[in-house]
């Protein structure tokens, strides 16, 4: 059974499934405006430490689909947001990152087709087992957010051998990658 998270609410994914190896983080988004698209771009950040790690911080989003060893894996770009349920998907494959030495996760999402997240309507970020396909926890994005053009929705971090999800909420008014990745600098 599902947990629905309030913004800054955690769960520890390692008590609800001691075996969770493979991670589907599902995010999706309609338009306010019936029939407006909105290109929404999703993001994962691996952190080391809770920080960046390399010269670029690599990331994981439209324009590079695969972390190292492909334990982050990005579905793709939706330009639209149109359709229900999830509109893009980021896989990550929890040993093999833990391997890499990274023990964290930004998800995080762009407003690239110049709307802000008050255009938004439905926002969520769900975390599924991947491996059963059972939905673990949802954070639907309630507040209007007016003026956000990006927006860290929740975090993934290794603690003890237990990995815990954050509903995190937080955004800002510039729109792009970097911006989501200075927070972790």
């Amino acid at each position: 059974m599902s947990v629905c998270l309030k913004k800054k609410q955690a769960i520890s994914l390692t008590k609800v499934n001691n075996k969770l190896e493979n991670l589907y983080v599902g995010l999706g988004w309609d338009s306010a405006k019936k029939g407006a698209n909105i290109d929404c771009d999703a993001v994962a950040v691996p952190l080391m430490n809770g920080k960046l790690h390399g010269i670029f911080g690599n990331c994981v989003c439209w324009t590079n689909l695969t972390f190292k060893d492909n334990s982050i894996v990005h579905s793709g770009d939706n330009l639209t947001g149109n359709g229900d349920g999830d509109d893009e998907v980021i896989r990550v494959y929890l040993s093999k990152l833990k391997k890499l030495g990274y023990d964290g996760v930004a998800f995080g999402v762009n407003v690239f087709s110049g709307q802000t997240f008050d255009q938004i309507q439905n926002a969520f970020i769900r975390l599924v087992n991947d491996d059963t396909k059972e939905e673990i926890c949802r954070y639907n994005l309630t507040e209007g957010y007016t003026g956000c053009r990006h927006m860290v929705l929740g975090e993934l971090h290794l603690v003890n051998d237990e990995w815990i999800f954050t509903a995190v909420g937080e955004g800002g008014e510039k729109v792009g990658i970097k911006h989501i990745k200075n927070r972790y600098k």
